[in-house]
Formats: C-alpha cells, sequence, structure tokens
C-alpha cells in the first residue's frame, strides 16, 4: 500500500477501507472499522465518503 499525506487530494482511505473490506466479505464489518477512524485523520474527501458509507449503514440497519 502506497501511504499518501492527509492534503492529497487522491488519497481516500475511507474508500479504500470500504473496498478491502468488501472484497475479502466483511462489509459487515465496514460500521464497526468506520467508527475506529478519527475525523481529525480525515481530508474533505475522506470526510464526506465516511459520513456517506456511515448513512448507508444506518440505512441498511433500517435507523434513517
Amino acid at each position: 500500500m502506497i501511504w499518501k499525506k492527509k492534503n492529497d487530494p487522491n488519497r481516500n482511505i475511507v474508500d479504500d477501507l470500504a473496498n478491502s473490506l468488501h472484497q475479502v466479505g466483511k462489509a459487515g464489518q465496514l460500521e464497526h472499522e468506520l467508527n475506529k477512524i478519527k475525523e481529525d485523520d480525515l481530508n474533505e474527501r475522506e470526510l464526506e465518503s465516511w459520513y456517506h458509507l456511515y448513512g448507508i449503514c444506518a440505512f441498511q440497519r433500517r435507523e434513517h
């Protein structure tokens, strides 16, 4: 994995996390893993992805 700096506009560790969990059949753990990420560690793009994916998790639990 290539580590990119927070201010790199192409970095999106949130999407990378979701994709890697999906690839190994552990998409159900996404919400748990999202909760481990500190908001201060995310750039704007990643923060948008975090909220988007967290909303999807809530929708899947029928908590929308």
